[in-house]
């Protein structure tokens, strides 16, 4: 068996087309991550588990086929459990509006609750219910950066947008946070 601690992630992405353990070897390195960026967008585990498996499916579809644009393999695959978590929540929400609207009928309570779950288990972040007032890109960030502790870079690789952007959107949060909460509890974010 293979050392791969002696790889970093490009190493070990590269070197999955030949050896899947390698592959292996980033699921074990960053499968936590991921859940947890997943639950924290979908408020459901059972939902998140589903969206890491999709993540890291989607991760070994296209491992030939993806260039990391750093040593690491954690902001492209957070860019894509953000996506894939944004995904499953509106097509939950859609499914469950479509479902009221047959027949006029309302769903039964506990159908009901889903949704009602998910944005009660969501308000477990860091700033609870100020998160869900910001903006889609504002909670990106407070996802990627302030939460999970990604640079502007890897940021920057995640959501597909310039470090510049990255910067601009991070203060801009951090104010609004700084306004809302009335005190410093905002996270400075890395660099």
């Amino acid at each position: 068996m293979r050392n791969y601690d002696e790889l970093d992630d490009a190493d070990l992405w590269e070197l999955s087309s030949s050896d899947p353990e390698a592959f292996g070897e980033i699921f074990r390195r960053h499968a936590r991550s991921v859940y947890a960026i997943c639950y924290w967008r979908t408020g459901d585990a059972a939902m998140a588990e589903d969206v890491t498996s999709v993540v890291f499916l989607e991760a070994w579809r296209r491992r030939e086929l993806v260039v990391l644009e750093q040593r690491s393999a954690l902001p492209w695959l957070l860019g894509v459990a953000n996506h894939t978590s944004r995904n499953a929540t509106r097509s939950l929400r859609r499914y469950t509006q479509a479902l009221k609207r047959l027949d006029g009928r309302r769903l039964p309570a506990s159908d009901d609750s889903i949704i009602d779950r998910i944005e009660a288990e969501t308000s477990l972040n860091l700033v609870g219910d100020v998160v869900r007032e910001l903006t889609e890109p504002e909670r990106e960030i407070v996802l990627l950066v302030f939460w999970s502790g990604l640079s502007y870079e890897a940021a920057s690789v995640a959501l597909g947008v310039p470090v510049g952007t990255i910067r601009s959107r991070v203060s801009r949060t951090r104010r609004k946070l700084q306004l809302r909460l009335g005190d410093d509890r905002v996270t400075k974010g890395t660099s």
